[in-house]
């Protein structure tokens, strides 16, 4: 959904496991959240991204400033940046 909101043709590259990941799979329970957090999502997912994306966009000079603060330790994120 994010790919073609964006206009991303890159298509997914799913990938197996990193040796060091052990996130596992994670997936939020919205009935959890409710009833632990008394959270209930006021929009639909769709608005949500679109609204994510619009902010992004908005914002991406102060989000590569502060990505270009943490160049020396994370080397990668330079192409995202230049």
């Amino acid at each position: 959904m994010i790919n073609s909101m964006t206009g991303n043709k890159t298509p997914l590259d799913l990938r197996p496991a990193r040796d060091w990941d052990r996130s596992g799979k994670r997936f939020g329970d919205p009935a959890k959240a409710r009833e632990k957090l008394g959270f209930v999502a006021a929009m639909e997912l769709e608005t949500g991204i679109a609204r994510t994306i619009a902010w992004t966009r908005d914002n991406l000079p102060t989000i590569k400033r502060c990505m270009g603060q943490h160049r020396a330790l994370l080397p990668a994120i330079g192409k995202y940046l230049d």
